[in-house]
């Protein structure tokens, strides 16, 4: 199961000085050197003022060292994932979004390190494009009522332990292409996920990954609703009921992974009418 597994942010390549990333920084360190960069450039960040692109993945910073970063005017993407950052994720967005820093970041990756608590409120960071919080102790339900940036395109909270489901205001994000919530503690019923969905999200909509939850309920036939969707994965769940005769999948999909399921029922042909871009589809594990 591991290995058709997929991810919204595959890619966690650094972040390099050339002609597409101009003025960027890539750094590898010591475990001494979290505790030296922020003790300097917590007073001043003159050598960083400027930069546009900061990648400081697999080293030891903390939590606090975000703060180094808050006054960076100019910063666009901020890459901290695998580092040992265990504070509570308020605590972690009070510290990166108390500058002008907030204005300027469309990027922001936390994967792979320990931070804990529940999905906060990210309107903070009004120009955020990406997020990835992927692989940390995260928990709780998403509360309804969340204002996350309303340009955001990429949501990565994979492989933590999210419980409920998905809320009206991520489906309220009308730039939203890839949605990736597997490896949780989801339970809502799959029609309810899709209607939240459908409010806007559903025109913009590439990739959603739901896999490996406790969703329940059968396939809905507001799939259709779904234009632009590529991939959808929802293997690992507890999906049952019998699909129905006039359940069609998107046009443009290209990936369906239903498999280790207990959907029940016959599908034939008339499911994939005009499906020309299917290439993989995986419904092994189900009662059909």
């Amino acid at each position: 199961m591991e290995n058709i597994k997929s991810h919204a942010f595959q890619r966690r390549g650094k972040l390099f000085s050339d002609s597409r990333l101009p003025l960027s920084i890539v750094t590898t360190c010591s475990p001494l050197c979290p505790s030296s960069f922020s003790e300097h450039h917590h007073t001043t960040n003159d050598n960083l003022m400027g930069f546009k692109h900061l990648d400081l993945s697999n080293n030891v910073f903390k939590g606090r060292d975000l703060k180094s970063f808050m006054n960076i005017c100019t910063l666009r993407s901020l890459d901290m994932s695998r580092n040992n950052i265990t504070e509570d994720l308020p605590s972690i967005i009070h510290n990166l979004s108390s500058g002008c820093a907030r204005y300027s970041l469309q990027e922001l990756r936390l994967s792979s390190n320990q931070i804990m608590g529940s999905i906060t409120d990210l309107s903070v960071f009004p120009f955020l494009k990406s997020l990835d919080l992927s692989s940390n102790q995260l928990s709780g339900k998403i509360p309804e009522g969340i204002i996350l940036s309303s340009q955001l395109e990429q949501l990565s909270i994979g492989s933590n332990s999210i419980e409920g489901g998905v809320p009206k205001s991520i489906g309220s994000i009308c730039t939203l292409k890839s949605l990736d919530m597997s490896d949780n503690k989801l339970s809502e019923d799959l029609r309810v996920i899709f209607n939240h969905l459908s409010i806007c999200s559903r025109y913009s909509l590439q990739h959603l990954d739901l896999s490996i939850n406790q969703i329940s309920g059968t396939l809905p036939n507001t799939l259709s609703m779904f234009p632009s969707l590529k991939r959808l994965y929802l293997y690992g769940n507890k999906l049952n009921g019998t699909i129905s005769k006039d359940l069609r999948f998107p046009n443009e999909l290209e990936e369906l992974y239903l498999m280790s399921n207990s959907l029940k029922g016959v599908i034939d042909d008339y499911h994939f009418h005009n499906m020309s871009m299917l290439k993989i589809l995986v419904l092994s594990g189900n009662s059909l």
